[in-house]
């Protein structure tokens, strides 16, 4: 890959949103396409396509100066404050019908802490004081709500009104677990966004905390990865490894840990972790250069999901800068491959959502909806680039 190849694919990914999936009749991004290109405008819309689609175009014109990225961002920003936004409770709806009346009103933290992520990304290009106020509201909101101060650690949802909900799932794919190693990651994601451009205090306290509870709860020291479900005493409650997250993780918290501690002494034992996600996370590449979803206690699900080869080709990237390990970057280039070869829809445009253990197209899936916003393969192309230009000052 070069900078080249990956500034072309950023641009494609963001015009196909920009001008396939807005819709400029009604003035909104669409809230589902299919893997044929079919438009299904009267879908509901999603907080986390939203917040996603806010944070992919408000980093795409951080990084290229394209205009039509920026009106983009903005009109998404006022979508989620007129759409989304409870103007009773606080925080944002989970879903919400085409004319803007809630669908879904629950107050998923995964999706809060998505909203928080694409509103202080949104920031850093619109530079508004009441944006990072925002921003801060979610924030507090979150440690005011979600946050277990007995248990540490963050619960996963509530009802409108913050109060306690029995159905805690963020999918029907998912365990109604209390805590869940996916919103941890994606609070920790969103908190080291706000704290890059805030150096607050309080917040780094925090990131040390999650940083802690993925170290002393979330990892399974034995086998090498992250568990996903919890009870909120942090008691396991499946025995599942999801590649993908391990990969994705890893150099997350690689970059958290490097904001938070000063003293690299400190942060030893979180780097060593990272380390050790990344080198289990092997064990879900194939030898078409894929990385497989996930692997249950019979058999690995050998799907290829488009997220994953994204992170993926992401996360090896980092570390091969990070060791110096040659293995790495080979493993990232043949990643890269897959996805321009199998994964890139050449002819409709955008990302598969990904193809089956036997290479076919997964066609029933979306190729844009409440779970395939442009969040993953923008962000692939943007940290690449950057991974990029620190090989080649390490070369110079």
């Amino acid at each position: 890959m070069n900078s080249r190849v990956l500034e072309a694919e950023l641009c494609a990914i963001l015009d196909y949103w920009a001008i396939e999936v807005y819709d400029e009749e009604m003035q909104l991004f669409i809230g589902r396409t299919d893997n044929k290109g079919r438009k299904i405008r009267e879908s509901p819309l999603g907080l986390v396509l939203y917040s996603r689609i806010l944070w992919s175009f408000s980093a795409g014109f951080a990084e290229t100066g394209r205009e039509l990225y920026k009106e983009r961002a903005d009109r998404c920003y006022l979508l989620l404050k007129d759409y989304f936004y409870d103007r009773e409770h606080g925080g944002f709806y989970w879903s919400v019908q085409v004319d803007g009346q809630p669908l879904s009103q629950r107050k998923q933290v995964y999706g809060q802490a998505f909203a928080l992520y694409g509103l202080v990304e949104y920031y850093r290009v619109a530079g508004h004081p009441e944006i990072l106020e925002e921003a801060w509201q979610q924030f507090s909101l979150i440690e005011k709500y979600s946050f277990d101060p007995e248990r540490g650690g963050y619960l996963d949802a509530f009802e409108r009104d913050w109060t306690r909900t029995q159905d805690m799932r963020l999918s029907q794919k998912d365990m109604n677990a209390a805590k869940t190693m996916n919103t941890h990651l994606h609070i920790l994601e969103a908190y080291s966004n706000l704290f890059a451009v805030s150096g607050d205090a309080r917040l780094g306290l925090q990131i040390k905390a999650l940083l802690n509870n993925f170290r002393e709860n979330i990892m399974d020291p034995k086998k090498g990865h992250l568990n996903l479900y919890f009870s909120r005493e942090w008691e396991s409650m499946a025995d599942i490894q999801s590649f993908g997250h391990d990969i994705e993780a890893s150099w997350l918290m690689l970059e958290a840990t490097d904001s938070v501690y000063a003293d690299a002494q400190e942060a030893t034992e979180t780097v060593a972790m990272c380390y050790q996600l990344a080198e289990t996370a092997c064990g879900g590449l194939l030898t078409d250069g894929s990385m497989a979803c996930e692997s249950g206690l019979v058999q690995i699900n050998r799907e290829r999901h488009w997220w994953i080869q994204a992170e993926a080709s992401v996360g090896f990237r980092h570390m091969a800068v990070r060791t110096g390990r040659t293995d790495y970057r080979l493993i990232s280039d043949r990643l890269w491959n897959y996805i321009t070869g199998e994964i890139k829809d050449r002819v409709h445009g955008e990302w598969y959502w990904g193809r089956d253990e036997h290479g076919e197209v997964l066609w029933l899936e979306d190729k844009t909806g409440l779970w395939k916003g442009p969040y993953h393969n923008t962000r692939a192309c943007l940290e690449l680039l950057k991974l990029r230009k620190l090989e080649e000052q390490n070369a110079v």
